[in-house]
């Protein structure tokens, strides 16, 4: 399992490579990770891989229209120079929606923090990111 979702990550981030800085792509590529594979299974959307990688991690809901995944870091937020990378892989006819339960906090942040959320979309499906509000 592990090695399937992690050659999901790669061809995630050699797609990503068109719109992200390269310094950005190789702190990915060395990062804490969450990978998801959301598939039909008897017509409906369910979770069929998850692996998380700290301090990242995914919390997965099924419900009638959709997985619900919600993206928690323990501790409540990165520190200075962490890394993270989430991957999501949606198959044909498949629906995800990722959110995360608050704003992303980034704690002593002297070192670059980077972090990406990475997309694989097959025909049919969908894949919606609902950040929670922030600001008022």
């Amino acid at each position: 399992m592990a090695s399937e979702l992690e050659a999901e990550l790669g061809a995630a981030l050699m797609g990503a490579e068109a719109f992200l800085p390269r310094e950005a792509i190789s702190r990915l590529k060395g990062s804490a990770h969450s990978f998801l594979k959301v598939e039909l299974v008897r017509g409906a959307s369910v979770a069929t891989e998850l692996l998380s990688t700290y301090p990242l991690r995914l919390h997965c809901m099924r419900r009638p229209e959709a997985t619900w995944c919600f993206v928690l870091t323990l501790g409540g937020g990165l520190c200075s120079g962490d890394n993270s990378a989430v991957v999501v892989a949606v198959r044909e006819g498949a629906s995800c929606a990722v959110r995360s339960v608050g704003a992303l906090l980034v704690f002593k942040a002297n070192i670059l923090s980077h972090t990406g959320l990475l997309g694989r979309v097959a025909r049919g499906g969908l894949l919606a990111i609902a950040p929670p509000p922030t600001g008022g």
